[in-house]
């Protein structure tokens, strides 16, 4: 599995790079089918109504299409670590979509 990340108006440092590759890992733990995710990191300029700052996606290829989770957060770290999860979630449900639907 490849774990591609990009960043926007903020330079990735290795520790972040890395905490996002076991992030990643965790998905091809439940479905060893996945054969890449990119992450994209986004800083977006605080402003004083927004308090969630940080944006990042999830694009999961798997066999028969891919998947794009996004979610927006306070900190980097919080926000990769949810949308992670979030994208755990859809993944199992897209996974037991298909099973399903060959057990017909």
């Amino acid at each position: 599995m490849k774990v591609l990340v990009d960043a926007k108006n903020f330079v990735v440092t290795a520790g972040l790079r890395q905490f996002v590759k076991r992030q990643a890992d965790k998905l091809s733990k439940v479905a060893g089918k996945v054969t890449a995710v990119r992450v994209y990191l986004e800083s977006v300029n605080k402003k004083t109504n927004d308090p969630q700052a940080k944006k990042v996606t999830f694009t999961i290829d798997i066999p028969g299409g891919s998947l794009v989770i996004k979610k927006k957060g306070v900190q980097m770290y919080q926000t990769i670590a949810s949308t992670s999860r979030a994208a755990l979630r859809s993944l199992r449900k897209r996974l037991e979509k298909i099973r399903s639907l060959k057990r017909r």
